[in-house]
This record gives structure tokens, C-alpha cells and sequence, in this order.
């Protein structure tokens, strides 16, 4: 799984990025305030295998 890396403050954010979905930041002043993860599933016969 992918990940997305936030330096905050000397200390570093990890983020899991979701196979389908997306992530959103809001950023005040050049600094990540707040993040949301939303995860999606396909519901279609012909989507693709998950790749492990």
C-alpha cells in the first residue's frame, strides 16, 4: 500500500493511501491542519484484481 509522509512539526504524519478512494488535506498558512481518508470499493463485474 502506498503512503503519503507529512512532516509536521520534527515529527512525521504517515497516511495509508486507499487502493480506490481518496484523501483530502486542508491546509491554513502552508501547514496541514486536517485529513480524511475515504475509501471506495468497485462494484462492477470487470474491475480489476487487487495487485498484492
Amino acid at each position: 500500500m502506498d503512503k503519503l509522509y507529512i512532516d509536521k512539526n520534527n515529527k512525521a504524519i504517515t497516511i495509508d493511501l486507499p487502493l480506490y478512494g481518496e484523501v483530502r488535506l486542508l491546509v491554513k498558512d502552508g501547514k496541514v491542519v486536517k485529513s480524511e481518508t475515504i475509501t471506495a470499493e468497485l462494484l462492477e463485474e470487470n474491475a480489476p484484481k487487487k495487485v498484492v
